[in-house]
Formats: C-alpha cells, sequence, structure tokens
C-alpha cells in the first residue's frame, strides 16, 4: 500500500514539475522547430541545381573552346569576336554561380567547393579574346587611316595604336602557336600594320601643326 502511495507522489511531484517550469519545455520545443528548420534549409539548398556538373557543363565549354583553333577567316572577323565574346559571357555567368553556391555552402557550414576548371577555362580562353579584339579593332581603324580624312587623324593616337597591336600580335603569335586558324589572322594583321608603319613618318610631318599652317622653316 505504502509502495503504491510512493509511486502516486512521484507521479504527482514530477507533473507538477513539468507544470511549473514552461521556460524548459518551451526551450525543447524552440530547440526541436530550429533542428527541423535548418534541416529543410539545407534540403533546399542542397536541391539547387549548382553543385558539381550541374553548375556548368565543362564538357560542353571546352568542346566550344576547341573551336575557336579553327576559326581564321579574317573576313568573319566580327561574327568570330562575338563567337568569343560570347563564350567569355557564359564563362562568367558560371563563375558568378559557382559564387553564389559557395556563399550558401559557406552559410551552412559545409566544405567549400572550388571550381578550378573554370580558371583553367578562362585562361585558355584570353589569347582568343585579345586576338579577335585586337583584329575588330584593327578592322575598324584601317579604313579611316586609308581613306578617311587625312585632317582628323591622330598621328600620336595612331602610332600608339600600331605599335600596341603589333606587340599584342607577337605575344599571340607565342602563345596561340600550333593552332593554324587564328595563326593566320595574327600573320595577316601584323603584315597589314607592318604596310603601313612606313606611312607613319609623313602622317606625323604633314599633321604637324607648323606644317598644317605653312609656317615651318
Amino acid at each position: 500500500m505504502q509502495s503504491i502511495a510512493s509511486s502516486a507522489l512521484r507521479r504527482v511531484v514530477l507533473s507538477a514539475s513539468k507544470r511549473s517550469n514552461p521556460l524548459a519545455s518551451s526551450t525543447r520545443r524552440v530547440h526541436s522547430t530550429t533542428r527541423s528548420a535548418s534541416a529543410k534549409m539545407r534540403a533546399i539548398a542542397a536541391s539547387v541545381p549548382l553543385e558539381g556538373e550541374a553548375l556548368v557543363s565543362y564538357d560542353a565549354l571546352t568542346a566550344r573552346l576547341k573551336k575557336l583553333s579553327a576559326l581564321g577567316d579574317i573576313g568573319e572577323t566580327e561574327v568570330n569576336a562575338f563567337t568569343v565574346t560570347e563564350l567569355q559571357r557564359k564563362l562568367a555567368d558560371a563563375a558568378e554561380r559557382a559564387a553564389l553556391y559557395n556563399a550558401r555552402e559557406e552559410l551552412f557550414g559545409w566544405d567549400v567547393t572550388e571550381y578550378p576548371q573554370l580558371a583553367e577555362l578562362n585562361k585558355q580562353l584570353e589569347p582568343h579574346l585579345l586576338l579577335w579584339q585586337t583584329a575588330i579593332n584593327f578592322q575598324r581603324a584601317y579604313p579611316t587611316w586609308m581613306e578617311g580624312s587625312f585632317e582628323e587623324l591622330n598621328p600620336e593616337q595612331v602610332e600608339s595604336d600600331v605599335g600596341n597591336w603589333w606587340r599584342m600580335l607577337y605575344k599571340m603569335s607565342k602563345t596561340l602557336a600550333g593552332l593554324e586558324g587564328p595563326l593566320r589572322v595574327v600573320a595577316h594583321v601584323k603584315e597589314k600594320l607592318e604596310e603601313f608603319k612606313a606611312h607613319i613618318p609623313l602622317i606625323t610631318a604633314m599633321r604637324n601643326p607648323a606644317c598644317a599652317t605653312g609656317t615651318g622653316a
């Protein structure tokens, strides 16, 4: 009888203790809710298609990069420059998405994923980008040099452009060694620049303010 009474008394005491400490019960509910929310957030973040191969198709980008090696028609400069720029845009987009996913990984305390393939693809793209940017700049300037208004020529700017583009092309002839298409473009533009260099002293002299006003010695 006494044992039954003692057991009943313990149940009453424990029940009263729970009712008298609502903070502990509330804390347990909060922790449980927090763990549940955290698990849901992790599941949502993990489901975002940014990780690993879902981030970007490296095979597709590599294949497009290899196709640049066949581009060698100076008559298609505008189109080829657009093609290279578009590939650059896709790589920039992939890098932005990778940074977004890395930020989420840091937020949840996960190991941060590295994407060395993106850096390597950008490195391989750079000489192609410089080549076609230089080619398109040359193609737009050359008609002005040869057929435009002589009075509108800026000798210093012309000489600077010719020198900078020639040096850039010289470097690219080394960087793009073995790539037949791009090297044809390098050779063509370099040849045109070499030919035009012969005219620079005359342009400089004729555009000299003293010559222009007829007050030279």
